[in-house]
């Protein structure tokens, strides 16, 4: 039977070009070079700094310098499609075509012609990304901003009206951009869609909301089934309707559906007993390609089109889960089948002559394997043929050849690309489906089926058995199917051990890394590519370079060399200054090719440890063992599995996370791991989810590698997301046990800590039998630490040096890590060069490399500032507050008694010195904290001294997940200092959502970690403090000393006023400071009552008011203030409702 004609604008869908398949426009041939141009321009804006950086929520998504620009452009995008709009072809995947170099973890952009993609909607405000994460002060440029970057995408041409017509409702906005800066951004839409003219609104139906939309797609939805039912006959459009809205899982007819007379409703209930899915698709399937015969494939599309729509939006609006059924992928199938039949692909006449080229450079075995399994394809038996390897070892390149040698007899043929991605946390039943169809399509076009991943598929949790069975049946069904898989190094055991009838089906050819021959062979055809000439010895270092250097994550193997050979023909061309012809010597080589360098010896920077004798020890046995297990299975012995994975623990900067780096790469120059790269996570990377999603992408990355999980034991601390930890562990679990020979996973955290995780979770411990932990560096080991750090760096320590910084160790009494060491060099590096470049000239007897005794700073770690020279006397200053100084004074000398006792050899506990400050808005909490701080770093017991103050909105989050990740960065901002939380008693839990109590649980829990090195001081009005800290036991026993600031008497705020005024460098006329004194008798003392910051005020206003005077005309001594200086009594200058910081 003869194929029947194409109509001519949907053409491009049967020619092998690109394509973009907008339903609502038609296929449009992408112009070359576009797709690159907007991905260059996507590259050049997503980190541009005019935009905040990247909320918490998008930090997995993307690269770790992305601002919100680059989400933005993301839901641009998306947004230009149509709300849920159905878009194929085989270059639909925009997300990965324009995006890729801007996620965190890209992928290969889905370029089979079978495949769909249904858009999301949007019913926001455009541009609301970059304004809603903007201060209001910057949301009139953001708003600008995010009008800008719809030019972008100015180059799609079937998205074109509904550009203009997103520009059009982005000038509305800034038309007024007082409403939206001051206002609800939310609700601004409403407005602006009121504002926008007829031509905007029909190019953005979903802006009307849900509800308008649905309406919007049934009334296209009934029109379409309509022309398709006069031409084919078919049910009304209402029983249409009830069977998309069954299909979508509805449980009846959305509310928010038009449905006049009930006809819709009828037919959902009367199919209530009788309807099935499968039976649905098959009938729908028939009748649109019924439609595709009569001629109305335009009105087959429009019907697909518009019941995607109305699924999507029905089970938005009524808040189920995304899930359409709708065979758009079947209609593709049928499309093909009916406008173009093509022939199978005979294979009885293939040739392997040409894929022994330089190309293609393997083990002489990998090359046979690949002969026979084309030997073996004919007719009517496709090829079967598995790649197995580590990455950048050819696995791809000779998947490539061998499907140009099978297209090479029916070039129009090609290759359905099916990545592992697609699979991901799918239900069995849908990918089985897809696969089924999938393959089914390539049988019927003659194309190859190549399955990218295989052995990452079949290890999916939720449906790999199934898609690796349901793959068996359909090799041993469709014998002419022509099938190439894909699979990591080891793939094709792990597949065994799934399905071992799966992989008797094919040939397994397997690559090996490169030996220095082949990396040579392999640079000199990457240099003839590129038209260049390379000599013999630049080819033999070439090679020796490749092979010492570790891989990179991904960056190994073949893809090492492309680099290697692009930096030294660019380093060539640089020596001869010509853009042409050049040759390539050893001399253009670079030294290294990836970070940390080729020659960087992992075992000679654990030998230079500072400290770290025994663990070194124990890493060196731990790579004994590993080796030693592999010579006795390359023996034929049977050797016991032993697990590689490790607990590290110690104090926070002892070197965890650096000690888990270079055992990754020791593994990996042994052979034991294949790259040795390391991936860090702490817990907020592991729960931004409750299904486990985020451990699985954290081990994926670190496949091959090291998975270093920082701080373990937060996984199991108190608090809202519980749960959501407790299914990242429950991850972690099924993850060792499902790759844990592929990489080694590393925990760190505190001794108590890891124990009390381990000890409840029996099944996690299994995995890891050793544990390592790391001891406090001693004062000697820390000098010793510094003064390799500094010749290091080049530096040389003049005499005294040593004994400075020794002294300043030994004194100190906070946690002894390298992590202090580092800070110290760096300050004292930072002091040096200050003093040398102070006059602007460096002297004779001056030297940039040598560091001197007063270079060394006088505290441990840095302060926000300089700390005062005496602040005990800065305290006695103070106006006022003799109870508060007593207090201190005695604080203080408790801390000298107790340093009395550890020198005299006496034991001595460390006392609990956070502290409760009590008292009403300005009596001095915030001063005599910052005092208190300098204090505690002069007697050695903070590194620093310095002062972080926070709120509630610092510290608590806004969802689950965000609020630990808060109070860590807020104590890690105050470790060495005081972290001083205002109004405290806000963090207690305000209900069931608030996240507050988790914030309390967090700190309680860092302030016991790093008890040595902070200080934490809660402060607050008196009645809600006391009613706070006695609400919680364990809060009372954190906080055993409350310290009371009491109000100021009239005396000593006036005295305060006469400072502050004599400070600014005023004077005071007479009668000035007694018209004061009058007002405070007369002022009322409530509980919002200023204080000390009412005085500050006080002055404010009358400078002000003296401005006006002085500029006015009257030109008397400026630095005098009058009595007419002095605010009208009746603007309430000094009372209870004075503008200040506590309103």
């Amino acid at each position: 039977m003869n194929a029947l004609k194409v109509p001519e604008r949907l053409e491009l869908l049967l020619l092998d070009e690109p394509v973009l398949d907008l339903y609502a426009a038609g296929p449009w041939r992408v112009p070359d070079g576009v797709y690159e141009r907007i991905a260059e321009r996507v590259g050049r804006l997503y980190r541009d700094r005019r935009a905040a950086p990247t909320v918490a929520s998008l930090a997995d998504l993307f690269r770790p310098d992305a601002t919100m620009a680059a989400a933005e452009l993301l839901i641009q995008a998306q947004t230009l499609f149509g709300g849920f709009a159905v878009r194929a072809g085989n270059r639909r995947d925009l997300d990965n075509e324009l995006f890729g170099r801007v996620f965190a973890r890209s992928a290969p952009p889905i370029r089979d012609g079978i495949g769909w993609i249904r858009e999301q909607a949007t019913w926001a405000v455009p541009g609301r990304w970059l304004v809603f994460a903007a201060a209001p002060d910057e949301r009139e440029q953001a708003y600008t901003m995010a009008a800008e970057l719809l030019d972008v995408y100015a180059e799609l041409a079937p998205v074109r009206d509904r550009l203009d017509a997103l520009k059009a409702l982005h000038e509305l906005g800034l038309r007024n951009p007082v409403r939206w800066r001051t206002g609800d951004l939310a609700e601004e839409l409403d407005q602006w869609w009121a504002d926008a003219d007829a031509t905007t609104r029909a190019a953005l139906p979903e802006f009307a909301g849900p509800r308008s939309y649905l309406a919007w797609c049934v009334e296209r939805f009934s029109a379409a089934h309509e022309r398709l039912a006069d031409a084919l006959g078919g049910s009304a459009p209402a029983a249409a309707l009830a069977a998309v809205l069954r299909q979508a899982r509805m449980t009846g007819v959305p509310t928010d559906l038009d449905d006049p007379g009930g006809s819709v409703r009828a037919e959902f209930e009367r199919t209530a007993a009788t309807w099935s899915l499968e039976q649905w698709r098959a009938e729908t399937r028939a009748w649109l390609a019924d439609g595709l015969r009569v001629g109305e494939a335009d009105t087959c599309r429009a019907w697909l089109d518009m019941a995607v729509r109305v699924t999507s939006t029905a089970q938005w609006a009524s808040g189920i889960e995304l899930d359409c059924r709708v065979p758009v992928d079947l209609f593709h199938v049928d499309f093909i089948d009916i406008f173009q039949r093509p022939t199978v692909l005979p294979g009885a006449d293939l040739s392997t002559e040409d894929l022994s080229d330089d190309e293609l450079i393997g083990p002489p075995e990998f090359a046979d394997t690949l002969a026979e399994a084309i030997a073996a394809t004919g007719p009517g038996a496709g090829i079967r043929l598995m790649l197995a390897g580590p990455e950048g070892t050819g696995r791809r390149t000779a998947a490539r050849r061998v499907i140009d040698q099978l297209g090479a007899l029916a070039p129009a043929q090609g290759v359905v690309w099916v990545s592992d991605h697609l699979f991901t946390g799918i239900a069995p039943s849908q990918a089985v489906l897809y696969l089924n169809e999938t393959a089914r399509a390539a049988l019927a076009q003659g194309k190859v089926l190549a399955l990218d991943g295989l052995d990452a598929m079949a290890a999916e949790e939720t449906c790999g058995p199934a898609l690796a069975e349901e793959l068996r049946r359909c090799l041993a069904r469709d014998p002419a199917l022509h099938v190439l898989a894909i699979c990591r190094d080891g793939g094709d055991l792990r597949l065994f051990e799934v399905n071992p009838a799966l992989c008797q089906q094919f040939h397994v050819a397997r690559t090996r890394d490169f030996t220095g021959e082949q990396f040579g062979r392999l640079l000199r055809a990457a240099m003839a590519r590129r038209g260049v000439e390379i000599d013999a010895a630049a080819v033999a270092a070439g090679a020796d370079l490749l092979l010492r250097t570790p891989p990179l994550l991904n960056l190994r193997g073949a893809r090492l060399v492309e680099r290697l050979a692009g930096e030294a023909i660019r380093a060539a061309r640089a020596r001869h200054r010509a853009d042409g012809p050049v040759k390539v010597s050893r001399i253009d080589l670079p030294a290294q090719l990836t970070p940390g360098g080729p020659h960087a010896d992992p075992l000679a920077e654990l030998r230079a440890c500072v400290g770290l004798d025994a663990a070194r020890r124990e890493l060196e046995l731990l790579l004994a063992e590993e080796m030693a297990a592999r010579l006795r299975t390359d023996a034929g012995m049977t050797a016991p599995k032993r697990s590689r994975h490790l607990v590290i623990t110690g104090e926070r900067g002892t070197g965890k996370t650096m000690l888990a780096g270079l055992l990754g790469r020791l593994y990996a120059q042994s052979g034991a791991l294949d790259s040795g790269h390391l991936v860090s996570v702490d817990r907020a990377d592991l729960t931004t989810d409750d299904g486990g999603a985020s451990v699985k992408a954290a081990v994926m990355r670190a496949l091959g590698g090291v998975l270093c999980v920082e701080n373990a034991h937060d996984l199991t601390t108190a608090g809202p997301d519980l749960a959501v930890r407790q299914a990242a562990l429950d991850a972690i679990e099924v993850n060792l046990a499902k790759h844990g020979d592929e990489l080694v996973v590393v925990l760190t955290g505190s001794d108590h800590g890891i124990a009390g995780l381990l000890a409840a979770r029996p099944g996690l411990a299994a995995h890891f039998p050793k544990t390592l932990r790391l001891p406090a560096l001693t004062a000697a080991d820390l000098v010793r630490l510094y003064e390799v750090k500094a010749t290091t760096a080049g530096f040389t320590l003049a005499d005294g040096v040593r004994a400075g910084v020794t002294e300043l160790l030994e004194r100190s009494r906070t946690a002894r890590t390298p992590r202090v060491v580092t800070n110290l060099l760096e300050r004292t590096i930072a002091r040096q060069a200050r003093r040398i470049l102070a006059d602007g000239v460096v002297d004779e007897d001056e030297s940039l490399a040598e560091i001197r005794p007063e270079d060394v700073p006088a505290t441990v770690s840095d302060a926000a500032g300089e700390l005062p020279a005496d602040p005990l006397a800065q305290i006695d200053e103070l106006i006022g507050l003799d109870a508060v100084k007593a207090e201190v004074r005695l604080m203080v000398a408790e801390a000298k008694a107790d340093r009395l006792r550890r020198d005299a050899g006496m034991p001595v506990t460390t006392p609990s010195r956070h502290l409760a400050f009590i008292g009403k808005p300005g009596t001095a909490k915030t001063t005599v904290a910052r005092l208190i701080a300098a204090v505690y770093a002069q007697l050695g017991l903070l590194s620093s001294g310095h002062l972080v103050e926070v709120s509630r909105g610092d510290l608590v989050g806004s969802y689950v997940g965000q609020t630990a990740p808060k109070v860590r960065a807020a104590v890690d901002r105050a470790l060495g200092g005081v972290l001083f939380i205002d109004e405290a008693y806000a963090l207690a839990a305000r209900g069931q959502d608030d996240f507050g109590g988790e914030a309390l649980a967090e700190l309680l829990k860092l302030m016991e970690d790093h008890r040595d090195d902070l200080v934490v001081i809660v402060a607050g009005y008196g009645e809600e403090m006391l009613a706070f800290l006695g609400a919680n036991p364990g809060l009372a026993s954190r906080f055993p000393t409350v310290v009371r600031f009491p109000d100021y008497r009239d005396d000593e705020l006036l005295a305060i006023f006469a400072s502050l005024v004599a400070a600014a460098g005023y004077t005071l006329q007479d009668g000035v400071l007694e018209e004061v004194a009058r007002r405070l008798r007369s002022a009322p003392r409530g509980p919002a009552f200023g204080n000390g910051r009412a005085m500050r005020n006080l002055l404010d206003r009358m400078v002000s008011l003296q401005a006006r005077r002085i500029t006015a005309g009257d030109r008397q001594d400026i630095t005098v203030l009058l009595l007419d200086d002095l605010p009208e009594p009746t603007e309430n200058d000094i009372d209870d409702t004075a503008v200040g910081q506590y309103l």
